[in-house]
């Protein structure tokens, strides 16, 4: 039996093991490396996404409370009264409240681009001494009172709205209707005149009257010794149909004057037309006008002092007769005054409508915001005082009431009187 020896050189498959362990070695520690830095960018990735959450939930509240307050601020300025107007420097409008579009009767949205003066005005241009332009201009706050072609006043404030660099980009307009309020001190102011002419004028009638009275006896004294007809009975009788205007036009302005202290008292209104009626019917006839009446008897009571309103129903069918018997001398079928009435609402409180409607000559459109000034009439020269309708006007105002005029020339009158009714 003999012994074999085999050897063989493993260095090289030594060296091959080795330098795959070194490299499994390696490879493990990139992994380590990498899967380190992954997990490092992974936290990061994750405290991103957590600060942009964060930021998006920031935001959305941030969006939520500015919608919030954008409401808030748009039902605010919907909610004033007044119209406010945001405008460019070209007057162009860009933004308007609720009262503002309702003035101008357009949507927010219809009124966008559209010129102020064409929309509030119906004007081509701006409005001579246009606050707006002037605060454009001048940097400040302007101020005006503008008139409109609606019979409108409107005292109107602009506001500049300046950017960084100060220029003023764009100016709210803030207007106010002051209508009613120029109304109430023009007639405040007219009262007060009125109150001193009535003064005047009671000091005068009284003056007047007791030579008047004289100059009238005398005169008829004259004629009650007069042999019968010649000059002097045709100028004693001369003087007293023109004492008696005299006296006539101081009784008004007595009428005018007097301070009303009476107390008022309830009455149906139809007890009221009863009277007036009695001591106008025969007239009415007389004169050939066909009187159409409409008045319910009871339902309708009014509180008031009577005599003063049967006065106000006499003076208006007297302007009536002098009117149809301006137009129509004898007798016409047109030749009608109709007076009628109903129960109306006004501002939910309970009132009685008259209305008397002539077919007469009418009053001219120029003058019919006149009529009812002291003094001012339209019947010809000696056939009117100018008092009747002032009185009659004065009388329904203190009643509560409205005194209305609406009048063709040539066609017909309309005198609507609204009284307040107690039951």
């Amino acid at each position: 039996i003999g012994l074999i020896h085999i050897s063989r050189d493993v260095s090289e498959r030594k060296r091959a093991e080795k330098a795959i362990k070194l490299s499994r070695d390696e490879l493990e520690l990139r992994v380590e490396e990498r899967t380190s830095e992954l997990i490092i960018a992974n936290e990061k990735l994750k405290d991103g996404i957590a600060e942009r959450k964060t930021a998006v939930e920031a935001l959305q509240k941030s969006e939520k409370k500015y919608r919030n307050l954008s409401q808030e601020f748009d039902t605010l300025l919907n909610g004033i009264p007044d119209n406010l107007i945001l405008l460019s420097p070209d007057l162009k409008i860009m933004w308007a409240n609720n009262a503002a579009a309702s003035v101008i009767r357009n949507s927010d949205f219809e009124l966008k681009g559209q010129y102020c003066y064409s929309m509030c005005c119906n004007i081509f241009s701006p409005c001579e001494n246009c606050p707006t332009l002037r605060s454009f201009a001048s940097g400040k706050e302007e101020t005006a009172e503008v008139s409109t072609s609606k019979d409108k006043i409107w005292d109107i404030r602009a506001f500049p709205i300046k950017d960084e660099a100060g220029r003023v980009k764009s100016v709210i307009e803030l207007a106010r209707n002051i209508t009613e309020k120029v109304n109430l001190q023009a007639g405040a102011t007219r009262t007060r005149h009125l109150a001193s002419l009535g003064e005047l004028a009671a000091g005068v009638a009284h003056e007047i009257n007791n030579p008047v009275n004289n100059i009238i006896n005398y005169a008829q004294i004259l004629i009650d010794e007069s042999a019968g007809e010649n000059r002097d009975d045709d100028i004693a009788r001369r003087i007293v149909k023109d004492g008696d205007r005299i006296a006539a036009i101081v009784k008004s302005l007595l009428s005018f004057a007097r301070i009303r202290k009476e107390e008022k008292c309830l009455m149906y209104l139809h007890e009221i037309f009863s009277e007036t009626l009695s001591l106008a019917s025969a007239q009415v006839r007389k004169d050939g006008i066909h009187l159409k009446v409409g008045i319910p008897t009871g339902l309708i009571k009014i509180s008031v002092h009577p005599q003063q309103i049967q006065q106000v129903f006499l003076n208006v069918i007297s302007n009536s007769r002098f009117a149809l018997n301006q137009k129509y001398p004898g007798t016409h079928e047109n030749k009608i005054l109709e007076i009628t009435c109903e129960k109306i609402m006004i501002d939910n409180d309970p009132f009685v409508r008259i209305v008397f409607h002539d077919y007469g000559t009418g009053i001219p459109a120029d003058v019919i915001d006149k009529v009812v000034n002291p003094f001012f009439s339209t019947k010809p020269d000696q056939m009117g005082t100018g008092l009747g309708l002032s009185i009659s006007h004065g009388i329904i105002t203190e009643h509560g009431g409205k005194f209305l005029i609406n009048s063709v020339e040539g066609k017909f009158t309309k005198i609507t009187i609204n009284l307040p009714v107690n039951g």
